[in-house]
């Protein structure tokens, strides 16, 4: 069998997910049955470069001789890094059909969101007509350590058992997008105590930019609208960690001037963006993955934020999960989501309504499982890390987030108390109810009418 490995971190041959694809090339030529001849392309790194006929050319008909296609990358920001997206997009433009071959992938992270890269990855593969076949989410060191090794070894084995039985995962029914917004609104006047921005990929989308107009034009507050494709990025992320360090990015195009000076000191910054092959653009990507300049500190917790969306989001379950999570682990209070399937100029009323009691009124999100779970595996990887990571290191001892439940000794002694006690059956007996009772004590302190 054949296998091309689509590489799609901006690293190249010094990818960390890279070397477990070497380690499945080195275990397949001691298998029988997973002997297989695999084969590298770069994508990521050399993505930008596949605008040319000559270079594409190359890389489709590499594609077109494969038996199967494994997508290799590193998480990055919630999804696979802008680069890949990129690639997608331009498979995507060429018209390129994956049907016929089996097609799976294979990431490297801290598990931090590997579910939505996934998902957006196996929806883009499903959308070319690829035949899916569910991939592995691996941590960074996991290939060092010889139980996990043979857990990677294990699933590869499952792929091969659903290549020979033909069974893989096919493309979920999507309602087409059809609607088109036409702004309708009047411009009120502005208090200019507040400065909004209005981010977006795609200014050639009429309906989008409607949608845009009409939330301009409903704000009391100043907004301005960047256009990422002008004024935005010129590459995604590379992934060299030398901004964690430093707290510069080693690409200077601009775009770091843009972030620290004008978008993270704006009041509020709303996304306006069309969904593109089941999830954000490459350039929106691209927009995400360089603020990682910004390590893994919420710098703009506390600032609301809104997205305007112009596509079939109602359907898309992964796309909007990206949404919610990513506003919840920045600490910003999503105030609403109007995508132009169905979006009216009431919708967008109430939408400029909710941004600005938000904004009058400091309103902060409630923290949920996005969040919660997605900052401890941040503080817990920024403690391991911070030789590196000293600036994220320093930004969490600060704000109080290396809240390790270690530290809660008086409650873990008193679990400890109340555990033994618990356990003494003649107590049992006597006090059935003593944990329930227990557990509502300081409660009903609180709720106990004067």
């Amino acid at each position: 069998m054949k296998i091309l490995v689509l590489n799609g971190s901006p690293k190249g041959q010094n990818s960390v997910t890279l070397q477990y694809v070497k380690y499945l090339a080195k275990i397949s030529k001691n298998h029988e049955k997973l002997r297989a001849d695999f084969d590298v392309l770069d994508v990521g790194k050399t993505v930008y470069s596949l605008s040319k006929p000559d270079k594409l050319q190359g890389v489709l008909d590499s594609i077109a001789s494969a038996d199967m296609l494994l997508f290799s990358y590193p998480v990055y920001t919630f999804l696979a890094p802008s680069q890949l997206h990129k690639f997608f997009e331009i498979l995507r433009d060429n018209h390129v059909d994956l049907s016929g071959k089996y097609v799976t992938q294979l990431t490297t992270s801290k598990k931090f969101y590997d579910v939505t890269a996934h998902r957006a990855v196996r929806d883009m593969i499903l959308s070319l007509g690829g035949k899916y076949i569910g991939g592995y989410s691996a941590d960074m060191d996991d290939l060092l350590k010889e139980d996990l090794r043979e857990n990677f070894v294990e699933w590869w084995r499952y792929v091969h058992f659903q290549i020979e039985n033909d069974i893989y995962e096919k493309a979920d029914a999507i309602t087409p997008h059809r609607e088109t917004y036409i702004f309708s609104s009047t411009p009120v006047e502005k208090k200019g105590d507040k400065k909004i921005i209005v981010v977006t990929d795609n200014t050639e989308n009429a309906s989008l930019m409607a949608m845009v107009t009409d939330f301009v034009n409903l704000c009391p507050y100043d907004v301005e609208v960047i256009d990422l494709k002008k004024d935005g990025p010129k590459s995604g992320c590379r992934g060299c960690l030398k901004c964690a360090a430093t707290g510069e990015c080693v690409i200077k195009d601009g775009f770091e001037d843009l972030l620290n000076n004008k978008i993270n000191r704006a009041d509020a910054v709303i996304m306006a963006f069309e969904v593109t092959m089941h999830t954000v653009s490459s350039t929106f990507k691209a927009f995400f993955d360089r603020q990682f300049v910004n390590g893994h500190r919420p710098v703009t917790a506390g600032k609301p934020t809104a997205y305007l969306v112009s596509g079939s989001y109602e359907g898309e379950s992964n796309l909007q999960m990206y949404v919610e999570a990513k506003s919840a682990v920045g600490g910003n209070m999503n105030v609403g989501v109007v995508c132009d399937e169905s979006a009216t100029l009431t919708d967008l009323e109430q939408l400029v309504s909710k941004l600005t009691y938000a904004l009058e009124n400091c309103l902060t999100p409630h923290k949920n499982f996005y969040e919660v779970g997605g900052m401890r595996i941040f503080r817990d990887m920024i403690w391991i890390m911070r030789g590196i990571m000293k600036l994220d290191y320093d930004f969490y001892k600060k704000q109080g987030l290396l809240d390790f439940p270690q530290k809660q000794r008086g409650t873990m002694l008193a679990m400890k108390f109340l555990g033994k006690v618990l356990r003494v059956k003649a107590l049992q007996k006597k006090m059935p109810n003593m944990l329930e009772e227990g557990m509502l004590m300081p409660y009903q302190k609180l709720t106990r009418e004067d």
